[in-house]
């Protein structure tokens, strides 16, 4: 609540009530109150007074506290200052307008979206190698035909996902002009904990295969208690083929007006969900399985008595749509129903209360419409309304509303990432190649086919007086065998061989072109070679794999920004200071981080709490960063630098490419510490070096004075001459002698 705003108690006053806002500013004690015609008031600030005592300590007149009234109106009448209470704002929909609503919803949004969906499903069906129609492949193979399936489409899109699984990305914040690295570095840390919570690498993978593959995949941000009582942040991949939205034109979904996701759960896992809700959620099983019961088809609804009495019906759906678009809602056999999440835009009026002189502006967050406008009766303040956007979510299953509230978030927490998308039409990779997959696999089984009749297709003709009696097994034996010798009975009637003609070229071509149409229309070049090449060649290489498939990161990184801000607004609702100095210290216990330049362990609770608390999610940008650790990252790097090393064009210290080098910690830690060990010994080595040589070029200069007969320095008053001890004869021979025992 406002510490400036704040409302009155009602009085009654001649022809109705009255009652008032009021600004009160307590430090510098400015207040105003509205005029609403009922008379006038004041605020009145009284400051606190002292006791007044007599000479012998005896109180004549008690002291006051400081206290802040509002004056009397002319009639008498007053008020009291009280905080401003919202009121609630219930909704008065039924739970049959609710249920209604969102299976129009749903259903709207797959029709909407409908050709997609088909095109999806059957982009699945290929890439998972169910590439014949049924009917076509049960003719061929009755009629002895092959029917067979070369998947080529699997092979390009493994070769795209590998490459994704090597330039993975993780969420990062930085800051804007106004931020502060500091508090965008803390974010950023406690992304990384949620991330690897999440096994985040893992779903942005499966996200980015029904990327390629469908054209739509969707990341699903959320709070789960499972875990974790007070809440855990948690980011998945949610099934692209159970997701349908309203009308958008943004990649990441952001203009849509609503969202339907689904997804089927037993009735003891809907029950432990939604505990308050479980006795409806079983009576309507046991009402669809009773009526079920004894139908040999599914209806599209069930109409059963809703009370003992008989005095309302209630209808639950089984379906929604028909035919291809029909999505079950339940599931008797199974004990199962289709919860349904609709995600839904509101928009509230939200009003800012603005003073230029006072320099006060502030949101009025809360109040109605009637009682913010109030203010504006007070000289200096006028009233701003501006529209709030915020997401409604209901969740429902068979005709029970599980949920259905207003929250404060302003974004979906389901965000899809497009491979390409224009209106409200979207598709992936598998697409464009359906076509060309379908003839790879016809002219495989037409050659397949040939081939087979072709070795059936030498033989022989011969007539009944060809061979005498019995010789004619012994030909079938024999015909085969090299040099075979065969009695006949004239040899003007000899059998006739059939060979047969040579293997059509054009079913070959056909073929040939058909898989080369694949690889061109797919666009994904993989070139085995690499070996022995320069670091910008390998640079060239990567992005020559890349050519044409860019937009398809670029979108991921799109929709991975939406996932930031979410998780950012989560982290300030969810996380406690407390609970993230815990995540900072376990976190940089075993992976040691730093903040604005600091270790991290050296941040203290009270200093997080004020990050925190100062933190604004709107001056903060999220970066989409390529790990540290991506193999390819690293990979593309240290070729580089040992090709510029190799021509001289920079010096790069060899801790560089031991960090680079994919090895394993143990052995990267011993190699560490030998070249420590090498440089320090190298060091030593130096040092005892250059000590030697200054002493070399002491002696020989000592040897040239004294050669020139110039004494040394601080040698006045001595003899001139050599300074170097002599060595006497006797202890030149002991030394020639070696050592004396």
């Amino acid at each position: 609540m406002s510490d400036f705003l704040y409302t009155t108690t009602k009085t009654e006053v001649p022809g109705g009530t009255s009652e008032h806002v009021v600004y009160l500013d307590l430090d510098n004690q400015v207040g105003f109150i509205s005029d609403d015609g009922n008379g006038p008031h004041q605020i009145v600030f009284e400051p606190a007074t002292e006791p007044v005592v007599d000479e012998l300590g005896n109180v004549i007149e008690p002291g006051k506290e400081a206290a802040i009234y509002i004056s009397a109106a002319i009639d008498g009448h007053t008020h009291e200052i009280i905080p401003y209470t919202p009121k609630e704002n219930k909704s008065k929909d039924k739970d049959k307008d609710i249920i209604d609503r969102v299976h129009t919803l749903l259903k709207t949004s797959r029709e909407l979206e409908s050709k997609s969906i088909k095109d999806a499903e059957k982009a699945e069906k290929f890439h998972n190698g169910e590439q014949w129609d049924e009917s076509t492949r049960g003719t061929l193979l009755a009629n002895d035909r092959a029917a067979l399936t070369f998947n080529l489409i699997e092979k390009h899109i493994d070769e795209l996902s590998g490459y994704q699984r090597k330039r993975r990305t993780d969420i990062k914040y930085l800051p804007l002009e106004e931020g502060d690295q500091r508090t965008a570095d803390l974010y950023s840390l406690i992304a990384k904990h949620i991330q690897e919570r999440s096994m985040f690498q893992r779903e942005d993978s499966v996200v980015a295969l029904d990327q390629y593959i469908q054209g739509r995949g969707f990341y699903d941000v959320y709070v789960s208690t499972e875990k974790d009582i007070r809440g855990e942040v948690v980011i998945e991949r949610f099934n692209p083929e159970c997701v349908s939205m309203g009308p958008h034109e943004k990649e990441d979904g952001s203009d849509a007006e609503y969202l339907c996701k689904h997804k089927m759960y037993s009735l003891p896992k809907l029950k432990q969900m939604y505990p308050e809700k479980a006795g409806e959620i079983e009576s309507n099983y046991e009402a669809v399985s009773f009526f079920q019961g004894g139908l040999e088809k599914p209806k599209e609804h069930v109409t059963f008595q809703h009370d003992q009495y008989g005095k309302s019906d209630n209808t639950i759906e089984l379906a929604i749509g028909m035919g291809d678009e029909r999505v079950d809602l339940v599931d008797v056999a199974k004990k199962e129903f289709r919860l349904i999440e609709c995600q839904e835009k509101v928009y509230e009026p939200e009003f800012v209360i603005v003073n230029p002189s006072l320099d006060f502006v502030e949101l009025a967050k809360g109040w109605s419409e009637k009682d913010a406008n109030k203010f504006s009766t007070i000289e200096g303040f006028r009233v701003i309304k501006k529209i709030n956007t915020k997401v409604k979510v209901t969740h429902i299953c068979a005709n029970v509303v599980l949920v259905n509230e207003i929250t404060d978030e302003t974004d979906f927490f389901t965000i899809p990432v497009y491979a390409k998308k224009r209106g409200n039409r979207f598709w992936g990779k598998v697409r464009a190649v359906i076509d060309a997959q379908k003839e790879v696999n016809y002219r495989r089984s037409q050659a397949i086919d040939i081939g087979n009749r072709m070795a059936g297709g030498t033989g022989w003709f011969y007539d009944d007086d060809t061979f005498p009696e019995g010789e004619e097994n012994n030909f079938k034996k024999n015909a085969g065998r090299p040099g075979f010798v065969q009695k006949v009975n004239t040899i003007n009637r000899l059998p006739v061989e059939k060979t047969p003609g040579q293997f059509p070229v054009a079913i070959v071509q056909l073929l040939e072109m058909a898989i080369g149409d694949i690889r061109e229309f797919m666009n994904i070049h993989v070139d085995p070679n690499g070996a022995n090449e320069s670091g910008t060649m390998f640079m060239q290489r990567i992005e020559q794999t890349l050519r044409g498939n860019e937009f398809l990161f670029d979108n991921m990184a799109f929709s991975k920004k939406q996932v930031g801000r979410i998780m950012f607004r989560l982290i300030n609702k969810y996380y406690s200071p407390e609970r993230v100095f815990r995540i900072v210290s376990s976190e940089s216990a075993s992976n040691p981080e730093q903040i604005d330049g600091q270790p991290s362990t050296q941040f203290t609770i009270d200093e997080i709490a004020e990050i925190m608390a100062n933190a604004d999610a709107m001056q903060y940008d999220v970066v989409v960063a390529e790990s540290a650790y991506s193999p390819t990252a690293r990979l593309g790097i240290l070729v580089l630098l040992g090709d510029l090393a190799a021509n001289g064009a920079i010096q790069v210290p060899p801790e560089i490419f031991l960090e680079l080098a994919d090895l394993p910690e143990e052995t990267k830690k011993k190699i560490q510490t030998y070249y420590a060990q090498a440089q320090q010994a190298e060091a030593q080595q130096a040092e005892a070096t250059k000590d030697m040589e200054i002493q070399k070029t002491a002696i020989a200069n000592i040897e040239k004075l004294q050669e020139a007969g110039i004494g040394m320095p601080g040698m006045e008053g001595q003899e001139q001459g050599p300074s170097i001890p002599q060595i006497s004869n006797e202890e030149e021979n002991l030394d020639m002698q070696g050592p004396q025992f």
